[in-house]
C-alpha cells in the first residue's frame, strides 16, 4: 500500500478536531460536499456527519485546551460579550440579524465605551461568528429574493419615468413584484441553502440541471445607475447598501394598548384615503383588445411557441368569460 493510500485510509477513520473544523470552514464557504470529500480524501458519510454535528464540533474546538490557542481572543472582550447578548435577544424575538447589523451594533457598543481605536472589520465579525458558532444559512435565498424584488421595483419606476407618467405603487403592485421575485430565485440557490443546512445531495451531477437558464434582463447595479441617472442623483450608494437597505427594519413590536388603538385609527384613515385612489378594473372588451395587441407585438419579434401558448390560454379564458357573462 502506498503512502498516499495510507493517509487516505487514516483520514477516512480518524480525524483530529482541527481537521474537522477545517472541513466545516470549507463547507461554510459554499463548497459542495463532494468537492470537500476529494480535497480531504474522505467518504461522503464522514463529511455529512461532520456537517450534521457542526455546532458540537465547533463547541468542542473552542473548549479544547490545545485548539483554543489557535482562536484569537476578542480585542474588546466586553464588546464581544455585550454583542452576543444583544444577538441572543434579537433571535429570541425572531428578529432577523445579518452581518451588517452585527457590525453596526458592535461599532455602537464600542462608541458607548469610548473605544476610539476599535475597528470592526469583516475579520472581527468573522471571528465573532466563529467564536459563537453563528451562521446565516438563510441569507442566500433571502438575498436573492430581495435583489429580485428591487429589480422589479426599479424596472417599474424606470418605465414610468421614461414615459413621463404619474404612478403610485400600491399593495397589489408589491405583491406582484414579490411573486415575480420569487419566480426568479433559481433552484440552484435553494439547493445550496439546503446543502448548507445539512441536506446533502447524492447526485452532484444534477447541479448543472438546476441552473437557471434564463438570462437576467438587467443586473441590479445597472438598474440603480439608470434610476440615479434619470433622477439626476449622485451614484454614492453601492449595490450592497441598497440590497440591505431594510435590514434593520423592525418587523414586530410589543405595543401598548394606547399605541394599538392609535394604530388602528391610523389604519382606518389610511384605508379611506387609499379607496379614493383605487382605479376601476378594465372590462372584458379592454382586456381582449390588450391581448390582441400583445399577440401582434410578439408576432413581430419572436417565434417562441411557449409565449404564444400562454397568450392562447389567456384568449381562451377571455372568450369563456364573454360567453358566461
Amino acid at each position: 500500500m502506498s503512502t498516499s493510500d495510507t493517509i487516505s485510509c487514516h483520514r477516512r477513520n480518524v480525524l483530529s478536531l482541527g481537521e474537522k473544523v477545517q472541513i466545516i470552514a470549507e463547507l461554510d464557504k459554499g463548497k459542495r460536499a463532494v468537492d470537500v470529500c476529494r480535497q480531504f480524501s474522505l467518504v461522503s458519510s464522514t463529511v455529512c456527519s461532520i456537517r450534521k454535528n457542526r455546532d458540537k464540533i465547533l463547541s468542542n474546538y473552542q473548549k479544547s485546551g490545545k485548539d483554543t490557542k489557535r482562536i484569537r481572543a476578542p480585542t474588546k472582550k466586553d464588546v464581544d460579550e455585550e454583542l452576543i447578548t444583544w444577538f441572543k435577544q434579537q433571535r429570541s424575538q425572531n428578529v432577523p440579524v445579518s452581518g451588517p447589523m452585527l457590525k453596526k451594533k458592535a461599532e455602537q457598543l464600542a462608541k458607548m465605551k469610548n473605544y476610539g481605536d476599535f475597528v470592526c472589520s469583516n475579520g472581527w465579525i468573522d471571528r465573532f461568528k466563529n467564536r459563537h458558532s453563528i451562521t446565516f444559512n438563510k441569507q442566500g435565498v433571502i438575498q436573492s429574493l430581495k435583489c429580485n424584488y428591487r429589480k422589479a421595483l426599479l424596472s417599474h419606476i424606470l418605465e414610468h419615468l421614461a414615459d413621463k407618467t404619474d404612478f403610485k405603487i400600491n399593495v397589489l403592485d408589491s405583491i406582484n413584484f414579490l411573486a415575480k421575485a420569487w419566480r426568479r430565485v433559481s433552484p440552484k440557490t435553494i439547493k445550496r441553502a439546503f446543502n448548507k443546512a445539512g441536506f446533502d445531495s447524492e447526485e452532484p451531477q444534477r447541479t448543472a440541471e438546476l441552473e437557471n437558464k434564463d438570462k437576467e434582463d438587467l443586473p441590479l447595479a445597472e438598474l440603480i445607475r439608470a434610476y440615479r441617472s434619470a433622477c439626476n442623483l449622485p451614484f454614492s450608494e453601492n449595490l450592497f447598501d441598497y440590497s440591505e437597505v431594510d435590514v434593520e427594519v423592525q418587523t414586530c413590536s410589543s405595543n401598548s394598548s394606547v399605541r394599538i388603538v392609535a394604530d388602528q385609527d391610523m389604519e382606518e384613515t389610511s384605508s379611506d384615503e387609499e379607496e379614493k385612489d383605487v382605479q376601476p378594473p378594465p372590462g372584458l372588451k379592454e382586456a381582449r383588445q390588450a391581448i390582441r395587441l400583445l399577440s401582434r407585438f410578439y408576432e413581430s419579434r419572436i417565434t417562441r411557441p411557449d409565449i404564444f401558448r400562454s397568450i392562447g390560454q389567456i384568449e381562451d379564458d377571455l372568450e369563456r368569460s364573454v360567453l358566461f357573462s
